[in-house]
């Protein structure tokens, strides 16, 4: 069983590892990455489930 601190740990991981990720996935795609930047989404998430 996982305690809060290790579950807070691990969501604020993925949450900066999907911060990395996203942005570069949408800029494999013509023209995505001019018009939608996905990178704040993760931040906004982790801000909001990790305080």
């Amino acid at each position: 069983m996982m305690n809060s601190i290790t579950k807070k740990l691990v969501s604020c991981a993925l949450c900066i590892a999907l911060g990395v990720l996203l942005p570069m996935a949408f800029h494999v795609i013509p023209n995505a990455g001019s018009i939608f930047l996905p990178m704040h989404i993760p931040v906004l998430i982790c801000g909001l489930f990790c305080g």
